[in-house]
């Protein structure tokens, strides 16, 4: 069977490997010169997810200097954090910037980030770090607000609890989460993601009828997150 090579971009424009196999995508993580299958996929955003959740998991195994270079005591000579407001100040004058200035900026994606020795770094990895010490990647924003950084909107979360905290697509044929238009049926589907993975919920005639279907198995199998956070 003849395997298309897909090419996505991620920031920085750092290319990911999801080779289409047939009717499914496989996605694959480099490990030095070689590539690593993580398995096949019946859609895109599965194997998406799959190679995220596995890239956090090597970069946890093996830890980067680069990431290690930052520390709590180097952000807070440069920076103060007020976790009410999730902003960081500039303590001295830096790259033309004067002090008392607020620092950072936010990217295409929504994140806020600050850079620091001229590296640049996200800003709830920041206040976190500030706030308790710890440098770390899993954190989600509690309201979905990606520019948010207030402490007690971070919380701890693997990828795949990070997962359980999304809000319906745009594109949403049905714009209820958990739901789409099923074409082949001529009626709803209800899904619902776990680990990675989209499980069959049922067809159903009304989409609110697949919606109440996708809130109740949320319920019960995402513990992180068993409410959307729209309710």
């Amino acid at each position: 069977m003849r395997a298309t090579y897909i090419w996505v971009m991620e920031p920085k424009k750092k290319p990911i490997g999801i080779r289409q196999v047939g009717a499914k995508f496989e996605a694959r993580l480099a490990f030095g010169t070689k590539r690593k299958s993580l398995g096949q996929f019946a859609t895109m955003e599965e194997a998406l997810a799959a190679y995220a959740s596995a890239k956090e998991a090597a970069r946890s195994r093996y830890p980067s200097k680069r990431r290690d270079v930052i520390t709590q005591a180097r952000l807070k000579a440069l920076f103060t954090y007020d976790p009410e407001s999730g902003l960081f100040t500039r303590l001295s004058h830096a790259g033309g910037q004067p002090a008392g200035l607020i620092a950072g900026s936010s990217n295409y994606q929504g994140y806020r980030h600050l850079k620091v020795d001229g590296r640049r770094y996200l800003e709830h990895q920041m206040a976190w770090l500030y706030m308790t010490g710890s440098l770390v990647l899993g954190l989600d924003h509690i309201d979905g607000n990606r520019a948010n950084n207030r402490f007690a909107n971070l919380r701890l979360a693997s990828h795949a609890e990070n997962q359980q905290n999304r809000a319906a697509k745009s594109n949403n044929s049905s714009g209820l989460m958990g739901v789409n238009w099923h074409a082949a049926s001529g009626k709803f589907q209800a899904r619902i993601m776990i680990d990675h993975k989209s499980h069959h919920l049922g067809y159903f005639s009304n989409p609110a009828d697949a919606h109440q279907a996708y809130l109740a198995a949320k319920k019960q199998l995402h513990r992180f997150q068993p409410v959307p956070r729209d309710l």
